[in-house]
């Protein structure tokens, strides 16, 4: 066979030199972000948000004035602009919650003015005529800020017009205290002042018993007040009743309420401005009730998705109990002295701790009872094993291993998204050879078919490296190259690392990459023996052949050099005739590392 000539070898090289010098060209490796200028947001969207918020101020629709401050927060500024739109957007949202504080204020005012209650109306204004002026504190400063819009592109007189909209409710909210404080006052000198006072017939009784509740209406000075419709409370039941020419009252109430202690009152709420509100006494009634024996127990107060347990309900008579969990709706049973149920778990359930809730139907003089037991639901390890390389090259597949001790389902995707494939419990993603980006990220979730046993979801980043993203000035050649972590071992989302089998003695071309990575993490190894330059991850090949000047030799360089134009060859170039393309990156590799270590041992 005739050898080519040095000359026909190197003109591929030349080609390929002049092939990633263009590819480096068109693609920038960094980018400075002083060098990206920022665009304001449209004036016009703009206007809009910041208006619309200004319109909800002025109906003090609150609610959606804070709803549309989210979105505005959410707009982009320019850096240099920042500062003065986030100073504006905290006032406004300070102004807000004033003007919301002064306006419940108003509303509580409001409704005791309403219902006749003049002297605690009077009491609470000063604190609302307070809440007000913080208020126009705040828009003072929101007034002035607010100007910076302009810098954004706003027209002045739309920032003056959604700064003077802003203060409307300052205005509104000053009308509507100026106003029910005239009111108060002029109704707390006019009207007359009336008391209430209430008593009960027994202050002890037995669940479903009649109470009987009494009163009398008066002015302060005593004279009873006929024809006047009073509210009587016995706890939470209400009834109404009308006092008589004394300005008594009288009504009655079922004890039926399962409450040890009931509180007793009554209220006089005026129909006119002629008398004030009055609110009476409280009475406490006892009300004697028998609270049953519930007991709860589980055989198992661990159980896993999919299983069950029994609950085991012990009472001291004869009672209906309804059993609630979380799981089902609520199941009624029959109870006389010990009954057990079954307590499925879902398949669904997560993982967590649950309340198993029993309570007694009541029953006349037997009142309710309620019991609790805690069910923890837990999942089973599924003993999942993730194997991923120290890292990936673009234009060789990376093959993610995982192995799980139960059967599973396995899920996987990329970011950013690549051709993925699943090949039985590996996964195979394939790296085109224009892959730019500095790291692959593979999200792997493992679905066991049982669901006793839980999901495991992991995220792996991988370095990515692309020899044929820059150019180096050495021989042509262009190589990106970066330093290699070991091989990771991952299991149930908890990473550690374990050291790499030895490389020592290999021979023979490989089907996989896991040769070639192992390869070339004894590549970096080799060349910080010989440089006493470690090979960076941030740096490419050209990067470090400037960092190993003047350590090295320029032909030890230029030999460099050509061997990473033949990986960029074979990595991009066609597939070879005979043979795998990983097994000849090998044998590359293998051949780059004995002539480096021949140069080491021979000075």
């Amino acid at each position: 066979m005739v050898k080519p000539s040095r000359a026909l070898l190197a003109l591929p090289l030349v080609a390929l030199a002049l092939c990633a010098t263009a590819i480096a060209s068109t693609v920038p490796r960094h980018v400075d972000p002083l060098t990206i200028g920022e665009s304001p947001p449209n004036p016009v969207e703009v206007v809009r948000l910041y208006w619309s918020i200004a319109s909800y101020l002025a109906e003090l629709d609150l609610g959606f004035a804070s709803a549309n401050l989210s979105v505005v927060k959410a707009l982009y500024v320019p850096e240099r602009l920042r500062a003065a739109v986030q100073r504006l957007n905290e006032l406004l949202e300070e102004y807000v919650l004033r003007v919301n504080e002064t306006k419940t204020l108003a509303e509580l005012l409001a409704e005791l003015v309403e219902r006749g209650d003049y002297d605690s109306s009077l009491a609470r204004i000063p604190s609302a005529y307070a809440s007000l002026a913080g208020a126009a504190v705040v828009y003072d400063s929101l007034s002035a800020t607010v100007r910076s819009l302009e810098a954004l592109g706003v027209p002045r007189r739309e920032v003056e017009r959604i700064a003077m909209s802003m203060g409307v409710p300052l205005e509104l909210l000053r009308s509507l205290l100026d106003e029910l404080r005239r009111v108060a006052l002029e109704s707390a000198e006019r009207a007359t002042r009336t008391a209430l006072t209430v008593w009960v017939g027994r202050e002890r009784v037995r669940y479903g018993e009649v109470v009987e509740v009494f009163g009398v209406l008066t002015t302060v000075e005593g004279e009873p007040l006929g024809d006047q419709v009073v509210e009587v409370f016995f706890g939470p039941r209400r009834a109404s009743a009308v006092t008589g020419p004394g300005g008594s009252f009288r009504t009655e109430f079922v004890a039926d309420v399962y409450l040890r202690r009931v509180s007793v009152y009554a209220e006089f709420k005026p129909r006119t401005r002629e008398l004030t509100y009055s609110r009476s006494n409280e009475v406490s009634v006892t009300v004697d009730f028998r609270t049953p024996v519930l007991e709860l127990s589980l055989a198992n107060d661990t159980v896993l998705p999919g299983r069950s347990t029994l609950l085991t309900v012990r009472t001291d008579e004869d009672l209906e109990v309804v059993i609630k969990t979380p799981f089902s709706g609520p199941a009624r049973l029959r109870v006389r002295g010990e009954a057990a149920v079954e307590v499925r778990v879902p398949e669904w359930a997560r993982e967590g701790v649950y309340d198993v809730v029993a309570e007694s139907v009541p029953r006349g003089y037997v009142g309710p009872a309620r019991a609790r037991a805690t069910l923890r639901v837990v999942k089973l390890d599924p003993g999942v094993v993730v194997e991923a390389p120290g890292f990936a090259i673009a234009g060789l597949p990376l093959v993610v291993r995982v192995t799980s001790g139960v059967e599973s389902r396995i899920e996987a995707y990329t970011v950013p998204p690549l051709e993925l494939e699943l090949v039985g419990s590996d996964i195979v993603v394939r790296l085109p050879p224009s892959y730019l980006e500095p790291r692959v990220s593979v999200v792997v979730r493992v679905v066991p078919l049982d669901p006793a046993y839980r999901v495991g979801e992991l995220s792996l980043e991988v370095p990515a490296y692309s020899p044929a993203s820059v150019a180096a000035p050495v021989a042509g050649a262009g190589a990106a190259i970066a330093a290699v972590v070991p091989r990771v071992r991952r299991r149930d989302g908890r990473g550690t690392a374990v050291a790499p089998p030895g490389v020592s003695g290999e021979s023979g071309r490989v089907g996989t990459e896991g040769l070639a990575g192992r390869l070339f993490s004894e590549l970096r190894s080799v060349l910080l023996a010989l440089t006493g330059v470690l090979f960076e991850a941030h740096q490419t090949f050209r990067e470090y052949l400037e960092a190993i000047g003047g350590r090295v030799s320029e032909a030890v360089r230029g030999v460099l050099g050509r061997y990473f134009a033949k990986l960029e060859a074979l990595l991009y170039g066609p597939p070879p005739e005979a043979g795998s393309r990983e097994g000849f990156v090998a044998d590359l590799l293998r051949d780059l590392i004995g002539w480096l270590r021949e140069r080491r041992s021979g000075g």
